[in-house]
């Protein structure tokens, strides 16, 4: 699916009827994803890190949604940053009606025995291909686990932990949401092969290291938008050589950081199930984005681009808004009509793959505001 307008607002409201929420929460050093279909069905894939800066990072963010109670935990593996939190969750009262993961032991680990503690008796084996059917006609599949193939059982090899990692599929009608915990390029690889398709919105694998997300792989998934779970640590990712691959085909995001289009923020993704839009929300700590002064246009990333590109603008009060296309001789070749606005931070997405490389042009009308900007189409 591929849509020449995609508008990536800062401050999402719940714009459809019935929309697919997925929130990929800021823990820090550490990965969570909450996914949560029209019905209001739940599912918490991983739980962040043990620290306590990350327990009160993501049970006060669930706190402020007023979530106490979630239908499915998926932990994609063992390692203490993806299931570190899940033993603070219980303690704090949050309630898990069933939980899956790879039913292979994690030798004598301390977060790996309190994570086994903490779930007890809704303990289930996930298995590949399963399909969650969270209703409303969104589906969550399991499209690798234990290396996919690459490995024979038992999967308790601690060096290949995150290769066993469980990778699933978000599916809403034309919207899809890929998240692979920490695999690397060589289970990558073996999905190329099988009939996932093309994604709108990458959760990327193991937070952007130099063995994930291969240039193989990214071309065949070929997101619209990727997301790395990032944070302090001593790994220093994202890798520069990832991030560069990502940033080719796509608009980057991170929970925190400062590499991607926006940090420091809980990325959420709302969609109907055909288009959908990406924003921030950085209320974990109640901390709103400054509006600006008076409207800005910037400029284009990237520039010179090939096939698409975003715009980012900014609105000091709500506006109503078209961005306007020429081409160097001044014909008007594309209206984006994005009517009334918000103020505040927001992205439009360009997809120019019917237009021949040359130099181009892209103007800003807000109320009474008008600027004009030149970027480069290069094929």
């Amino acid at each position: 699916m591929r849509y020449s307008l995609i508008i990536l607002l800062l401050s999402v409201t719940s714009l459809f009827s019935q929309t697919l929420t997925i929130r990929c929460i800021n823990v820090g050093w550490g990965d969570c994803t909450l996914i949560e279909a029209p019905n209001g069905t739940k599912i918490l894939v991983d739980a962040g890190n043990y620290y306590s800066s990350a327990v009160r990072k993501l049970t006060s963010y669930l706190d402020t949604l007023g979530v106490d109670t979630l239908d499915y935990l998926i932990a994609t593996h063992y390692h203490s940053d993806h299931i570190g939190g899940v033993n603070n969750l219980v303690d704090s009262g949050f309630v898990f009606l069933s939980a899956y993961d790879r039913a292979y032991d994690y030798g004598a680990k301390d977060q790996f025995d309190e994570y086994i503690d903490a779930i007890g008796a809704i303990r289930h084996t996930a298995t590949d291909g399963q399909i969650f059917d969270l209703g409303d006609s969104v589906f969550v599949e399991i499209v690798a686990m234990n290396g996919n193939g690459l490995w024979q059982a038992p999967y308790n090899n601690d060096s290949r932990e995150n290769d066993y990692s469980i990778a699933m599929i978000v599916d809403y009608h034309d919207f899809q949401f890929f998240l692979g915990g920490d695999i690397g390029a060589e289970v990558e690889s073996t999905l190329v092969t099988e009939n996932i398709g093309e994604v709108e919105v990458y959760r990327v694998d193991h937070h952007g290291s130099a063995t994930s997300s291969c240039q193989y792989f990214l071309d065949h998934i070929s997101p619209q938008i990727s997301i790395i779970s990032n944070g302090s640590s001593s790994y220093d990712f994202p890798d520069s050589a990832t991030l560069y691959r990502l940033q080719q085909i796509s608009t980057v995001y991170q929970t925190e950081g400062d590499n991607g289009n926006i940090i420091d923020g809980t990325v959420v993704i709302q969609s109907d199930g055909d288009s959908f839009n990406v924003g921030t929300q950085t209320g974990i700590d109640n901390v709103n984005v400054p509006l600006p002064y008076s409207a800005t246009l910037f400029q284009n990333y990237p520039n010179p681009f090939n096939a698409s590109t975003t715009i980012k603008y900014s609105l000091p009060h709500d506006e109503y808004v078209v961005i306007s296309i020429y081409d160097l001789l001044g014909r008007k070749i594309s209206t984006l009509d994005l009517g009334y606005q918000a103020a505040g931070s927001h992205f439009v997405y360009w997809d120019a793959a019917d237009y021949a490389s040359g130099v181009y042009f892209y103007s800003l009308k807000a109320g009474e505001f008008t600027e004009a900007k030149k970027m480069v189409l290069i094929k």
